[in-house]
């Protein structure tokens, strides 16, 4: 691993855990009007996530000459880079995940239970999929 690529790694993780504490207190401070969630609920907005992403990766394809230029997403490249919009999706979907699964493990110990967890678990979860999933469709690997 080069050093550009370490620093690269090394900003990512930052960011991660940066954007992904805040956010988790937000969503842990959220009550739900429910003691349990709905079984559809992970589901329905995983596949929300993953077809609103998939349908934003189709309209940027629609600009000729754009997709040649993406680079599969990887942990070693700049993550805030807009113009590769897979490395920025994949960040966005990293930090809802870390945030979800933070805000799970605070709330395993809380009594009583919320599920405001779920929500952003799902939506990275959805994001991701699309991203990996779609996101390489069409594009040349270097």
């Amino acid at each position: 691993m080069s050093k550009r690529s370490a620093n690269w790694l090394a900003v990512r993780a930052t960011l991660l855990l940066a954007a992904a504490l805040p956010l988790a207190l937000v969503v842990a401070n959220i009550h739900a009007d429910y003691a349990l969630a709905s079984v559809w609920m992970m589901p329905s907005i995983a596949g929300s996530a993953m077809a609103m992403t998939c349908f934003a990766l189709q309209y940027q394809r629609m600009i000729p000459g754009l997709v040649l230029r993406w680079r599969p997403p990887s942990w070693l490249e700049n993550p805030l880079a807009l113009h590769q919009p897979l490395q920025w999706g994949l960040l966005v979907s990293e930090v809802l995940m870390l945030s979800g699964l933070g805000c799970a493990s605070v709330d395993m110990l809380a009594i009583p239970h919320h599920c405001s967890w779920e929500i952003p678990v799902s939506a990275g979860m959805g994001m991701w999929l699309g991203i990996c999933l779609f996101g390489g469709v069409g594009m040349r690997r270097s």
